[in-house]
């Protein structure tokens, strides 16, 4: 990535930063699959690593995985980017936990699939009862950590 386009990404995620309350909770909700080609092409190039830890707070009460995430958080350059990948990972983990995607959220799943269908994010739909346990633990380990 040359030095322009860092700037101009970093320009473009800091003006995340002052996205209104509102419009947050809007891109939160949001049931639309909506990324850019590069960023779709950047998920699209990581690869699986079985070991591969979880992250803290990507956004707090999601969950994913170190390979899950480009190592230049940069790579969303643009709020409706990163939104889509926050809901990505929020849509997986209630596929996780509850064993199928959420109905109103059918459609995006679905568009994600056809997008990155190389995102390593895609091999971790179905996990162990202890698998799941470990992730409840580490939330709520991150969580107690943040209140004291």
């Amino acid at each position: 990535m040359g030095i322009i386009n860092r700037i101009e990404a970093k320009r473009n995620l800091t003006r995340q930063n002052h996205l209104s309350g509102e419009e947050r909770a809007r891109l939160l909700r949001s049931k639309k699959f909506d990324m850019c080609p590069k960023c779709i092409k950047r998920l699209n190039s990581l690869r699986f690593k079985q070991d591969a830890e979880l992250i803290p707070n990507l956004y707090p009460g999601y969950t994913a995985w170190r390979d899950e995430v480009p190592k230049r958080y940069d790579l969303m350059h643009s709020w409706n980017c990163w939104y889509t990948f926050i809901n990505l990972t929020r849509v997986r983990k209630g596929l996780l936990f509850n064993g199928s995607v959420w109905p109103d959220y059918q459609a995006f799943w679905e568009r994600a699939l056809e997008s990155i269908p190389n995102w390593p994010g895609f091999r971790r739909t179905k996990l162990s009862k202890q698998e799941l346990e470990a992730i409840e633990r580490f939330h709520y380990e991150l969580a107690a950590r943040e209140w004291s």
